[in-house]
C-alpha cells in the first residue's frame, strides 16, 4: 500500500481528479473506490469536472489551484479521447499523473525524455 510520506509520494496529500459527471455511469464506481483509496492513504481529492473538452484547462487550473500535487484520471470515453491534451496539460503543468492506460503518455511526441509506464 501506498501511504502519504512513502518514498514513491513524499509530502503528497491533495491529489487532482478529472471526472466526467455525464457519464457517471461509466465511471461511477471507480470514483468511489478513489474516494475510498484516498480517504485510507489520508489524500484530500481536489475533484475537478470536466464535462467536454473545451472544460480541460479549467478542470486543471481547478486542481492547481486546489493545491493538487499529483493528478488521476477517471476512465470515461471523453477523457480518453482527450488523453494526449490531458497528458500535454499534466505536463506543462508539472503535475505527476496517473492514467487508466498507458496510450495517454505514448501519445505525446514532445516529451524530453520518455516516460516510464508499467504494463
Amino acid at each position: 500500500m501506498i501511504a502519504s510520506g512513502d518514498p514513491v509520494v513524499p509530502r503528497v496529500t491533495r491529489i487532482g481528479v478529472l471526472e466526467n459527471p455525464e457519464s457517471d455511469h461509466v465511471f461511477g464506481l471507480y470514483r468511489e473506490d478513489t474516494e475510498r483509496a484516498a480517504w485510507t492513504i489520508g489524500f484530500q481529492l481536489v475533484k475537478a469536472e470536466v464535462r467536454r473538452p473545451q472544460d480541460l484547462d479549467r478542470g486543471f487550473e481547478r486542481v492547481i489551484s486546489g493545491g493538487g500535487q499529483g493528478l488521476l484520471v477517471l476512465t470515461d470515453p471523453m477523457l480518453s479521447a482527450n488523453g494526449r491534451r490531458i497528458a500535454e496539460l499534466a505536463a506543462q503543468h508539472r503535475l505527476p499523473a496517473m492514467y487508466w492506460a498507458s496510450w495517454f503518455v505514448e501519445a505525446v511526441d514532445s516529451w524530453p525524455t520518455r516516460p516510464t509506464t508499467t504494463r
